[in-house]
């Protein structure tokens, strides 16, 4: 007489049971790091050129101080025949006392183009293709006053304008540490959302 045991045939079971569900995991699993990497790239690249582009910020070195430093454009409304022009840039992570005496520029790109585009129309009437910024080169950073003081713009022609020219204007928020440079109403912005697809720091002179 043979015993039929329902335990046996469960531990037959059992490994072909747990073989489909760590493959079922296994493929869960790839799904969901997929889902996350296509998120990521989607946050930094142009997504739809004709009705706006969306990307994370920027992240950079400034070598001339070895500084890394985070870029993050800001638009208009879309009032330009429907489009955003920049109209700001957020700096983030700036420790203007490491850099002290460096100049820096920031610039926009459009894919495939070795050619800053123009971002706005300056105090001179030219287009001007950067955003030059200048650290005090003798002075002291403690304070968050010092830290909004330390910054300045130089101009298209060349010229330290403070942090107010009527064109551009320099301020530094004290609770997040961030600066923040953004074109005034006499200046006309010219970078468009769909053209900026990449931007620039780099330390330089002008």
């Amino acid at each position: 007489m043979i015993e039929y045991n329902e335990e046996d045939e469960y531990d037959e079971e059992a490994p072909e049971v747990k073989r489909h569900r760590s493959a079922k995991l296994t493929i869960g699993a790839i799904l969901i790091i997929i889902a996350g990497l296509a998120t990521t790239v989607a946050a930094n690249i142009t997504i739809n050129a004709k009705k706006g582009t969306e990307f994370g910020q920027g992240l950079f070195r400034i070598s001339a101080c070895d500084q890394w430093v985070g870029l993050k454009p800001m638009y208009t409304a879309p009032i330009y025949s429907g489009n955003s022009r920049v109209s700001g840039i957020t700096i983030m992570g700036l420790d203007a006392a490491n850099c002290k005496g460096v100049d820096f520029k920031m610039q926009f790109f459009q894919n495939g183009s070795s050619t800053p585009l123009d971002i706005f129309v300056d105090s001179n009437g030219a287009n001007s293709n950067r955003v030059m910024l200048r650290v005090c080169k003798v002075c002291t950073i403690v304070t968050n006053t010092d830290r909004q003081n330390a910054l300045s713009i130089i101009n298209s022609a060349g010229q330290n304008v403070g942090y107010d020219d009527g064109y551009e204007y320099l301020d530094f928020d004290p609770t997040t540490g961030n600066y923040l440079w953004t074109l005034q109403a006499a200046a006309t912005p010219l970078a468009t959302m769909s053209a900026v697809n990449k931007d620039t720091v780099e330390s330089a002179s002008y």
